[in-house]
């Protein structure tokens, strides 16, 4: 019987193994022992769940993407010991101090005045995620890490 082999390199569900050693697959597997291996694995299902989950293309597959990524959060929380009733009392905070998203406010920029020392410090410590602009221009400022002046 010819055979064609597909790279997997996942995590994958017991069942899904056995369904396909059941249509005469032979799979190359093992069992993630290690806990920052078994970690990472499930750290790279929760992106493949959250990719599949933007991909899906109809309310239907949307629902089974949304499950299946609950069901590896789940995995994950438990691999990392974080109990849901703390996860939800954290929110319930957040959300009675910040709000929630419901009113789709989106922040395009914000000038922030210099004697916000803390906030400053907190956008200025994740250039890649907050980079600085001119206020004047809208352009966004060059930042230069240790390594970039020294190559001055």
């Amino acid at each position: 019987m010819t055979m064609r082999r597909f790279y997997f390199n996942k995590l994958a569900r017991d069942k899904s193994i056995k369904n396909l050693e059941s249509k005469g697959a032979i799979l190359k597997t093992k069992t993630l022992t290690d806990n920052e291996d078994y970690l990472e694995a499930v750290t790279q299902k929760i992106v493949e769940e959250l990719e599949e989950m933007f991909d899906s293309q109809s309310q239907e597959e949307l629902i089974v993407e949304l499950a299946d990524l609950e069901e590896i959060l789940d995995t994950f929380k438990a691999l990392v010991k974080v109990d849901q009733a703390d996860i939800d009392a954290v929110r319930k905070a957040k959300t009675a101090e910040r709000g929630d998203f419901s009113k789709r406010l989106f922040i395009e920029y914000a000038d922030i005045p210099a004697s916000a020392k803390e906030e400053i410090e907190y956008y200025e410590g994740q250039p890649d995620r907050y980079p600085e602009m001119d206020p004047k221009t809208g352009e966004f400022l060059e930042f230069f890490d240790d390594e970039d002046e020294d190559e001055e």
